[in-house]
């Protein structure tokens, strides 16, 4: 699928949710290049991410368009650039020449970027990967079920199946084969012919060929393919819910003699539906990555040397802290279940500045000292007596002056939104715990040993309440 400046992708049938924020940004691969990309990223994270691969003209608006249809679908889109390497710039307008950079593409560093950009997705707390390509990039994408083992599908619209038949063999991931029955540069024997080979060699996949429709079917702007666009986009987005795959959620337990423990982790008891299950379960970590990033652009992580994570459900806090300030160092303290499901997910980079220790906030003495703390996501786990005494063992390991940062949903008198309100309503069905009031928690601190300095809104629902030891 050879897109023109003017293409843009479909609609998507349904969507379910917005784009909380999407933009350009840079990888680095293993061989040490960085190359640029675009993500997205969904308001309603379902705990599935795909890597776009593009067509021949490389990353263009279709692409980018592409990325954010995803996000409102709940799926954290990153887009490749095969240029990006090469290319004397990020730019990608109209008549950007791209096919003179992808004719005779070299795949090793392009396998190199694809490992890159599912690093990123896991680091954004995605669950549940998949490659989707168009053209030259759907081949590669197909590719991927026997290259890429993190992948849990690849999905190609309009490949060649020459470009990627030695790897059937070896495909291991399930596929998603997209073909058009008038396409000029791929035979429709040839695509019959990787349907039956896919088939023969015992690799799980689904094959639709559109009859009649042209190699660039997947183009909003051609109004005579509306209703194949439309099927595929729905193929895509089930697909991509069918082969999500199941993974438990980490808890944060209470200590033994609690009694009446609240949930700590949202869960939704009885469901099986993938849908429904991923934003109640597997989406809370990549809810906890968006957070992350959120935090960490709105919060001047420079005035801090050492932060403790206390009883968070994420490293993802420390780690996009400690990525965007290099002399930035944290411990990550909490229970040793929950210690057990986040250590490992710390990327590399930044790796040898963050530490983990076991101690339950509530009965243990929390190690070391810090100037600033962190309590994300913590609050609403907890009744009020318990959120105090988290709140003082915090406060025992910092000297006056230092920072504590609660990042939590909170209702706030003054918000004229209903959207925290439902939220506040739908933790206490669906699992028993409490958004609360923004003046009460203001209460606990100045119990506590804490001065309220103010109260930040991050984009979308979660706030930051920032304090100060007094």
């Amino acid at each position: 699928m050879c897109h023109a400046d003017e293409s843009r992708p479909p609609a998507a049938p349904v969507a379910t949710g917005a784009v909380a924020s999407a933009g350009p940004l840079r990888l680095t691969s293993a061989d040490g290049a960085r190359f640029a990309a675009y993500q997205a990223l969904p308001d309603q994270p379902t705990g599935a991410g795909v890597v776009v691969l593009p067509d021949v003209r490389d990353a263009h608006e279709f692409h980018r368009d592409l990325a954010r249809g995803f996000a409102e679908n709940g799926v954290v889109a990153v887009v490749l650039d095969h240029r990006g390497r090469v290319a004397a710039d990020d730019g990608r307008g109209p008549g950007s020449g791209g096919f003179a950079h992808a004719a005779e593409p070299d795949r090793d560093p392009v396998l190199l970027d694809v490992a890159a950009a599912v690093d990123h997705l896991l680091a954004l707390g995605v669950t549940d990967p998949f490659t989707v390509g168009f053209r030259l990039g759907g081949a590669l994408s197909w590719g991927q079920s026997a290259l890429e083992p993190r992948l849990a599908g690849a999905i190609g619209f309009c490949g060649r199946p020459a470009e990627c038949r030695e790897l059937i063999p070896r495909m291991a991931r399930p596929v998603l084969v997209l073909a058009a029955g008038e396409d000029v540069l791929t035979p429709v024997e040839d695509v019959l012919a990787f349907d039956r080979e896919l088939a023969e060699a015992g690799v799980p996949h689904e094959f639709r060929l559109y009859e009649g429709a042209p190699h660039s079917f997947f183009d909003g702007a051609l109004p005579d393919q509306a209703d194949n666009a439309a099927d595929a986009w729905r193929r895509v987005l089930a697909f991509i819910d069918e082969h999500r795959r199941e993974e438990p959620t980490p808890r944060w337990g209470l200590p033994a003699h609690a009694e009446q423990p609240l949930p700590h982790l949202p869960t939704r008891a009885g469901r099986t539906g993938r849908g429904e299950r991923g934003r109640s379960t597997t989406g809370v970590r990549t809810c906890d990555s968006l957070h992350a990033v959120m935090l960490a652009e709105h919060y001047d992580f420079r005035l801090h040397g050492h932060v403790l994570d206390l009883g968070g459900r994420s490293a993802a806090f420390l780690a996009e802290a400690a990525a965007r300030n290099p002399g930035l160092t944290g411990a990550f303290v909490t229970t040793d279940d929950f210690l057990r499901a986040v250590r490992g997910s710390v990327p590399a980079e930044v790796a040898d500045r963050i530490s983990f220790h076991e101690a339950d906030p509530l009965t243990d003495p929390v190690p070391g000292h810090y100037d600033a703390v962190l309590l994300e996501h913590v609050i609403h786990r907890f009744d009020p007596e318990r959120n105090q005494v988290v709140l003082r063992a915090a406060r025992r390991v910092v000297d006056p002056g230092a920072r504590l940062l609660v990042l939590d949903f909170l209702l706030l008198a003054d918000d004229a939104r209903r959207l925290d309100p439902v939220l506040a309503g739908g933790h206490l069905v669906v699992d028993g715990t409490v958004v609360y009031p923004e003046d009460e928690v203001h209460g606990w601190l100045r119990d506590t040993g804490w001065r309220v300095l103010e109260t930040r809104r991050l984009p979308g629902s979660p706030r930051v309440v920032i304090a100060e030891a007094a």
